[in-house]
């Protein structure tokens, strides 16, 4: 469970390079709070609360 899952809303589109993916989307899914919504390649597409876009 996320410390806080509504922490960011309304986020619209934010790309970050990261040399660890899995920790990466582990840090924004279970500590921001964020969903993952798709995954194509070396991509993780992932949707803030509220965030409709």
């Amino acid at each position: 469970m996320a410390k806080n899952p509504h922490f960011l809303s309304q986020m619209a589109h934010v790309e970050v390079l990261t040399t660890d993916l899995n920790r990466s989307v582990e840090f924004f899914r279970d500590v921001v709070g964020m969903d993952e919504t798709g995954r194509e390649e070396s991509s993780v597409y992932l949707r803030a609360w509220g965030d409709y876009f």
